[in-house]
């Protein structure tokens, strides 16, 4: 079984589709969770491998299950990366991002990744992806036979490095070049997509919600920004959890 990661905005979704595996089969919570790894591990055996940064605090537990597991840890450079997360987070009201549980007995959310505290995206991001990154090179101190860190852009864009990671990985295949399959976001789009995520949130953990006035205007500036300006929106919509 082979595991992809890295701490996002990193080319793992180009990874996914290079070695023809899932992207984020099952989002897992930061904080370890039997239940919820029990479900995406049952998942990425069936696929033969998963692609997603939230598998770092697993690690050692597939290791111990799947000694055989390969794990090909992506890393971008520090500012690309944290001027992706802001831009991806763009409109957020703290860093992290969140998980929907449609598993669990009642509907609920969980973090995917360390939110310090609540603090802002601009302070979270290098938090982030310092102690991703000092995490998995212990990982990879660790089990060095398991655990590798790669470069994202030669993995991506060179033969001698995408070469170098599917002999790691004990993959043998074509190699595929400069792929490019996660879109840029634009970032109105993002904005959008970060509001309607906070609803979906607030609505999970208290079972139904009301659009604030606040993002009820927000809303509709963001629809006008995207759509043009037309005279049927009607954004005070309430929303329930199923």
């Amino acid at each position: 079984m082979i595991i992809g990661l890295g701490c996002g905005r990193c080319g793992t979704t180009s990874l996914a589709e290079i070695l023809r595996l899932p992207h984020e089969g099952t989002l897992l919570p930061w904080d370890f969770q039997e239940r919820r790894y029990r479900v995406a591990l049952n998942r990425a055996l069936q696929a033969g491998g998963d692609v997603g940064y939230s598998w770092l605090n697993y690690v050692e537990r597939t290791l111990e299950w799947h000694p055989d597991t390969r794990f090909l840890c992506l890393r971008r450079d520090r500012e690309a990366t944290l001027r992706s997360w802001q831009n991806h987070m763009k409109g957020r009201e703290f860093f992290g991002w969140t998980g929907f549980d449609p598993d669990a007995a009642e509907s609920k959310t969980y973090e995917t990744m360390p939110t310090f505290g609540g603090v802002s995206v601009e302070e979270g991001a290098p938090l982030y992806y310092d102690l991703y990154y000092q995490r998995s090179q212990e990982l990879q101190k660790q089990y060095p036979k398991r655990f590798r860190i790669f470069d994202a852009h030669t993995v991506l864009n060179t033969r001698k490095g995408q070469r170098e990671m599917l002999r790691f990985s004990k993959r043998f295949q074509p190699l595929r070049l400069k792929v490019r399959k996660n879109p840029v976001l634009q970032e109105d789009g993002a904005e959008m997509k970060n509001l309607m995520i906070d609803m979906a949130r607030r609505v999970v953990e208290v079972g139904g919600g009301k659009l604030s006035p606040e993002d009820s205007d927000r809303m509709r500036r963001l629809a006008r920004s995207k759509y043009g300006d037309h005279e049927n929106y009607d954004l005070n919509v309430t929303v329930h959890a199923r």
